[in-house]
């Protein structure tokens, strides 16, 4: 890494940070390395600042994988990184381009939160915007600076969002995106909406009237019903999934909103999306497994979102029970938020049939639902140990009857 045109103003930043040629050989020349080893060879008292901050760096890009990269194989990696814990709160890069495709071009652009700026960096697709990005951490703003120094249309404020947003006039920005930090003052995690900072149900109101359209990023820990009543105006509540794990809840508020919020279960547009009414009045319908059918495991976003009703309505598919969460049809059914596995065989849940299964399969991996077992309990008292080989379903019927269902290993995404 060469001294990059990102150094055009880090002189004017707080003077703890110099990107010199030391920092930037050091973290080319070490590329790639454990950090940790790096640390015990010159860290401490045999590191000055310019190396001090390159151990820090290389401790983030380790920690990064491929969190920065794009699904087309470019990267977002930001040019400098001092705080792990930033690395970890930040949004990915393919989420943070998808979520700003739900913005129009052009906005003027508060974020109150800005920490690494991976999502600012996301809404930048969106130009021509213009960013104002508050960071309460003095360090973190001025990383910020120095990674944003080459975008003439952003400008890094250290400071309190809050506080600011008192000085402006109503209706300064367009778009007011917030991602409430979930730590508490000792480094511990937090869930709730009033023990995050800033607390987005006291700062709601000032917010809007800043702003028609208000962005929160939230924890996915969030109950979805308590949230549409704690933050009066959400128009729309997106449960977002990245590689199997339902990474946050994304709320979208507007001004004067008071109709019923349309609930997704993602980002994109062949996201499932209904409403808590719809949900509550949808008839689902119960069956039993059989050889040859598809059967359907919903995704982490569509469990948080909590659809359980309408995948059997509106998708036309049989539930296996109100609470197993398994669904079946006849025919592959490509709308289905999740996996499908085409069904071998069903037998029931009884000691000649679990002695005769683990006779037969030695390896495969096995998943529970509405089922008196766990995963590892059930896989001791099959004998079949963890690996490729049968997919296992252990399931109950909307009968009672404890079943196990053995597929074909190899699941498909069809959403």
């Amino acid at each position: 890494m060469g001294l990059p045109s990102l150094l055009k103003g880090w002189q004017s930043l707080f003077n703890m940070i110099r990107l010199d040629s030391q920092f930037y050989d050091f973290v080319k020349a070490h590329s790639g390395e454990d950090p940790v080893k790096l640390r015990l060879r010159y860290g401490g008292d045999k590191s000055t600042g310019s190396i001090s901050y390159a151990l820090d760096h290389l401790t983030c890009v380790a920690k990064v994988g491929n969190k920065f990269t794009l699904a087309d194989g470019s990267s977002w990696m930001p040019e400098l990184m001092l705080n792990p814990l930033s690395v970890e709160q930040a949004s990915s890069a393919n989420v943070a381009k998808s979520r700003a495709l739900l913005i129009d071009e052009g906005l003027r652009i508060l974020d109150m939160t800005c920490g690494l700026g991976m999502d600012m960096r996301g809404f930048l697709t969106r130009n021509p915007v213009k960013i104002v990005g508050f960071e309460l951490n003095p360090l973190s703003a001025d990383v910020a600076k120095i990674n944003f120094a080459d975008y003439d249309n952003v400008k890094i404020v250290e400071g309190d969002g809050v506080e600011y947003l008192k000085t402006v006039a109503d209706d300064s920005f367009d778009l007011i995106y917030i991602d409430p930090a979930r730590r508490d003052k000792n480094g511990g995690r937090v869930y709730n909406l009033h023990d995050c900072t800033p607390d987005l149900t006291e700062v709601l109101p000032e917010v809007l009237r800043k702003s028609p359209m208000v962005m929160a990023k939230l924890s996915p820990m969030l109950d979805i019903s308590q949230t549409i009543s704690d933050l009066p105006g959400i128009c729309r509540l997106i449960a977002v999934e990245e590689k199997g794990e339902c990474k946050e809840l994304l709320a979208i508020i507007k001004r004067r909103f008071d109709g019923e919020p349309l609930i997704s279960t993602g980002l994109g547009d062949d996201a499932m999306s209904f409403t808590l009414s719809e949900e509550k009045e949808a008839q689902a319908k119960f069956g039993d497994p059989k050889e040859g059918l598809w059967l359907y495991l919903p995704s982490a976003s569509a469990m948080k979102s909590g659809c359980f009703k309408l995948m059997s309505s509106r998708l036309e598919m049989i539930k296996i029970a109100p609470n197993s969460h398994i669904y079946l049809s006849a025919n592959r059914n490509d709308s289905f938020p999740g996996k499908a596995y085409k069904i071998d065989e069903v037998v029931e849940f009884t000691s000649s049939n679990i002695k005769r299964l683990g006779n037969r399969i030695k390896t495969g991996e096995i998943t529970v639902r509405n089922f008196p077992f766990t995963s590892a309990e059930l896989q001791k008292k099959l004998k079949i140990k963890p690996g490729n080989g049968c997919r296992i379903f252990a399931t109950t019927t909307s009968t009672g009857k404890k079943i196990l269902i053995l597929t074909d290993s190899k699941s498909t995404d069809v959403d």
